[in-house]
């Protein structure tokens, strides 16, 4: 299953960038995802909530409706292993004032 992943500012806001992702599900709201970049950039992001774009095609019976898109919307959170870009973008987020989550205590 394809989806976007759109990255916003801690507490929302205009999406900073978004990137195309291919996973067997969708994350949902609450759930963590790490971005791990081929220029050795990594993320951790908390799942904000996910947009299911659903279309009614003219070419199926009326009230059929198929998945037209799904748009998955993170924000950063503070994690030790964020490297690169990334974390950059969060001590970005801190020097504004931004909120900056966490990411809680795990093995991970």
């Amino acid at each position: 299953m394809k989806y976007k992943v759109v990255v916003v500012p801690p507490g929302g806001g205009e999406a900073d960038h978004q990137v195309e992702v291919e996973s067997p599900s969708v994350p949902q709201q609450g759930d963590y995802i790490c971005l791990d970049r081929i220029d050795e950039s990594v993320g951790f992001f908390k799942v904000r909530y996910a947009l299911h774009m659903l279309k009614e095609p003219s070419s199926v019976r009326e009230g059929q409706f198929l998945t037209d898109s799904i748009f998955v919307e993170v924000e950063p959170v503070d994690h030790p292993y964020n490297r690169g870009g990334y974390k950059d973008a969060v001590e970005r987020y801190r020097i504004r004032g931004c909120p900056i989550e966490e990411y809680p205590q795990s093995g991970y």
